[in-house]
């Protein structure tokens, strides 16, 4: 095992009996342990490709030797998170980073905002900790994560995240009993729906049946509650942000839309239905049964009622 790896392993555990430890700071103390082990996880893997790991190196100089010009590490300053996604872009290495982003999230709000979380919050991020470091270890490591792990210590940390799995589905069904409108808006709410206070994401409504707009939100890790109206905006815009990306970089359209009527760009194309107030942009005609925009004809009945009114002007004009 190499000495990044060895230190990625040390930090993670660090940071999980930090977690589990009394201490007034644990919170902060786990969340900086486990993120600063897992991007040791992923220059780990850069190292593995780049022995002499110039590919972690921040800062590079131009080296002149033989008559050939070559790169080489100046320094000892590593790439941070950043540079870290950038390198694997560079080398090809494909690595979904969501998990990664929101452990990130979750430290940086603790460590500007908030002085104590409640465990169920933390439980969140170590159950994420606990996917991407199975999946990276899997993908990239050719190695089980449980391999690497003192076996006490990996068990602690299966246990928190079979826990917080379970609060999570509860939650996901709670969210299914709501009366949508469309499919695709729970999916964006249990997929993209944080808690605005502590960014949890064990979210539910307090009233499922309720009507739509009067739904609150609740989160089971820290209590905090929001209306419909907000939260909706949060998750939509967070969901509409990651599926543009992925649409118009292959020559898609915006999954999104500007509202004619409170003019959000809160607008589901797919659908025409405005997150923000619930207009329905989209209209089925009565004659031919047509979805058209509210705001234009149905090019059908159009075409006909103009053939009409152009046979009636013949018919006058011959008269």
């Amino acid at each position: 095992m190499n000495n990044i790896l060895a230190n990625a392993i040390a930090s993670i555990t660090l940071g999980i009996e930090d977690y589990k430890s009394e201490g007034r700071h644990r919170p902060l103390s786990a969340l900086r342990n486990i993120s600063a082990g897992i991007l040791l996880l992923f220059k780990a893997k850069l190292a593995r490709l780049a022995p002499d790991e110039t590919l972690i190196k921040k800062d590079f100089q131009l080296a002149w030797q033989d008559g050939r010009a070559s790169w080489t590490a100046k320094g000892d300053k590593t790439i941070d998170y950043h540079g870290i996604q950038e390198r694997f872009k560079l080398v090809g290495i494909r690595f979904n980073f969501k998990e990664m982003d929101r452990i990130i999230s979750q430290r940086n709000r603790i460590e500007h905002y908030v002085a104590d979380v409640p465990v169920e919050a933390l439980r969140e991020s170590i159950a994420n900790a606990v996917n991407l470091i199975n999946r990276f270890c899997r993908e990239q490591m050719d190695v089980e994560a449980a391999s690497l792990f003192d076996p006490d210590i990996w068990q602690m940390v299966l246990q928190e995240k079979a826990i917080h799995d379970v609060e999570k589905n509860a939650c996901n069904d709670r969210m299914g009993q709501m009366n949508w409108p469309y499919p695709e808006l729970l999916n964006i709410a249990v997929d993209h729906y944080l808690c605005g206070t502590c960014d949890g994401d064990l979210v539910s409504p307090v009233d499922p049946g309720a009507p739509l707009r009067e739904v609150r939100f609740a989160c089971a890790a820290c209590g905090a509650a929001e209306g419909y109206a907000s939260a909706m905006e949060a998750a939509f815009l967070s969901w509409a942000a990651i599926e543009n990306c992925r649409s118009i970089k292959y020559g898609g359209e915006a999954v999104n839309d500007d509202c004619e009527k409170c003019m959000s760009d809160l607008v589901l194309a797919s659908r025409g239905y405005c997150v923000a107030c619930g207009y329905e942009h989209f209209k089925r005609c009565d004659g031919c049964g047509q979805v058209f925009q509210k705001s234009h004809f149905c090019e059908s009945c159009d075409y006909a009622d103009g053939l009409a009114a152009r046979i009636d002007r013949s018919s006058l004009e011959e008269s």
